[in-house]
């Protein structure tokens, strides 16, 4: 039976929320971890013959993927299978849905607009 520690996410750094976030913003990179997480474990050929990439961009494309958390890579001979970091993904969702939206969003544009009629209104002042 696994224990409370095993089954904890893990604490994601602030480094680790940016290169999650940076690595699904490319689209084609979007569209490569959705194939991997919709798989128990994907075979780098198949995403080849899915994708239309270059094996080098999509070789670069699992790197960064990688690098931030959200796949692992094992070799079986020549073959790489790639398996989605779940317990990653799910810090990270569990880290988005922590963000708070601001209190009063139109206030805060409100303010600022206020700021630009104040400007406009010093320059309308020193042309007259």
């Amino acid at each position: 039976m696994p224990t409370k520690a095993a089954t904890k996410s893990p604490a994601l750094t602030k480094r680790q929320l940016n290169l999650i976030s940076r690595a699904l913003a490319d689209p084609t990179r979007f569209e490569v971890f959705q194939r991997i997480a919709a798989g128990t474990c994907v075979a780098c050929s198949d995403l080849r013959e899915a994708i239309a990439v270059t094996a080098p961009t999509l070789s670069h494309h699992i790197k960064e993927l990688e690098t931030a958390g959200l796949v692992e890579s094992a070799r079986n001979g020549k073959f790489m299978n790639l398996t989605l970091r779940s317990d990653i993904w799910r810090a990270y969702l569990k880290k988005l849905s922590e963000i708070e939206p601001p209190t009063n969003p139109s206030r805060r544009i409100g303010h600022q607009l206020d700021g630009y009629r104040s400007i406009e209104l010093l320059r309308e002042g020193e042309t007259s």
